[in-house]
């Protein structure tokens, strides 16, 4: 896996999936029985990555700090005069937004949150971005990142890298360590700053040193290739162990492959196989073709033709080229 295999905090799909349930969550405690339902929903969905939500359920409780931003051009001026009180069909809404037009930055954050992903009003991603942009320029962290994931996928605003790297660097300085993992891998591919992988390491240690698993998966990363750090592969170990130990399938597999070379570890044929087992169980696919390869061979395992042709196929069904290979090899055994 390359550089460009690193992790961001978060990727669009479970940046969304990660709001969702955490606004289905508040209705279902409230009782409302279709939330539970699209929770359910949600939760099956999930990608590999559950990314801790205490921060985002824990907005309600803080208040917005930090001088205003003086790059008012970022706040959408059309929406400036639209009554947004008669978007939503309840209450509980119409007091949020009385809120957020009061300037309480919490508010207009969780308003972002509703019109980007069309919770409980018609999704908009322009008016995710007025509100966000209004409760980035008051500081909050939360909603500088989101800014900043918004300016990246151009959703509601012109794509734009230099913001991107702007917002996520406002974010990074106050400690979110989702915010400081994307901005090292801004640095790591030279998106919208000139590629510094000495920076880029410096990121992921504030964020890795915070749990973030990604970050400590890139991080693991950064010490197995030598990039902007001493190429060690103990410091590599220690740091893929962290996130395989919540549940990170690259990490798993890229753990296993350190048993199974004896890099920064001693080699260990089983202790491989274990963490390859629980990364081809979550659909990686190198770390099924490397399952099949110790079944084949017997490496740590009872040699078995039939399961190596089994987490052959299943990572060749994912278009993996070595694992197709293997296949016809052994058909032909």
């Amino acid at each position: 896996m390359g550089v460009t295999g690193l992790h961001r905090a978060k990727e669009e799909g479970e940046k969304g999936d990660e709001k969702a349930i955490h606004w289905h969550t508040k209705a279902a405690k409230q009782g409302n029985g279709g939330a539970r339902n699209s929770l359910k929903s949600f939760k099956k969905r999930k990608k590999i990555i559950i990314v801790a939500i205490v921060f985002l359920i824990s907005l309600s409780t803080l208040s917005s700090s930090g001088e205003l931003i003086s790059d008012v051009s970022q706040t959408d001026k059309a929406f400036e005069n639209y009554d947004f009180s008669f978007d939503g069909g309840d209450n509980n809404f119409r007091d949020l937004v009385a809120k957020a037009t009061q300037g309480d930055a919490v508010a207009q954050y969780d308003l972002g949150v509703c019109y980007d992903y069309g919770l409980g009003v018609e999704q908009s991603y322009g008016k995710a971005v007025y509100w966000y942009t209004l409760a980035a320029e008051q500081g909050l962290a939360e909603a500088q990142h989101m800014l900043g994931y918004a300016y990246q996928y151009g959703e509601g605003v012109e794509q734009d890298y230099g913001k991107v790297v702007y917002w996520h660097t406002k974010a990074a300085e106050q400690g979110l360590a989702k915010a400081q993992n994307n901005l090292g891998w801004c640095y790591t591919d030279g998106l919208g700053v000139e590629q510094d992988h000495e920076k880029a390491a410096y990121w992921f240690t504030l964020a890795a040193e915070q749990d973030l698993a990604e970050a400590q998966y890139n991080l693991g990363y950064y010490y197995q290739h030598g990039l902007g750090v001493g190429q060690d592969s103990e410091k590599a170990v220690e740091w893929y162990t962290k996130p395989a130990d919540q549940g990170l399938a690259e990490a798993q597999n890229n753990l296993g492959l350190h048993y199974s070379l004896g890099f920064g570890v001693e080699k260990d044929d089983e202790k491989a196989v274990y963490w390859y087992t629980l990364a081809a169980d979550q659909g990686d696919a190198d770390a099924q073709y490397n399952l099949g390869v110790c079944y084949e061979n017997g490496y740590g395992v009872e040699q078995n033709y039939g399961k190596a042709v089994y987490w052959y196929t299943l990572a060749a069904d994912q278009g993996h080229a070595e694992a197709q290979d293997m296949i016809a090899s052994l058909k032909n055994i």
